[in-house]
């Protein structure tokens, strides 16, 4: 018989839950899909295009290794 359990979910609709408040708490200030780190994910110009090297955004912007920036000065809301 399965065990009912409360759990806690990130209002940034990442996905991720947890059943520690406190985690959930921290993850949300860090979480890629949070406006206020002005990520690529929650960037209008995130439509990746490869035109000659590296990886850029629609703003010009270069993601980097990791195809993603944190505070860009070219973040549009979406």
């Amino acid at each position: 018989m399965p065990i009912e359990i409360k759990a806690y979910k990130c209002i940034h609709k990442c996905r991720k839950t947890s059943t520690r408040y406190g985690s959930m708490d921290k993850h949300e200030k860090v979480c890629l899909r949070n406006p206020a780190l002005k990520t690529c994910k929650t960037c209008a110009n995130d439509e990746r295009y490869d035109d000659g090297p590296g990886n850029y955004c629609h703003a010009e912007v270069e993601k980097g290794e990791k195809n993603l920036m944190h505070y860009c000065e070219k973040w549009k809301s979406k």
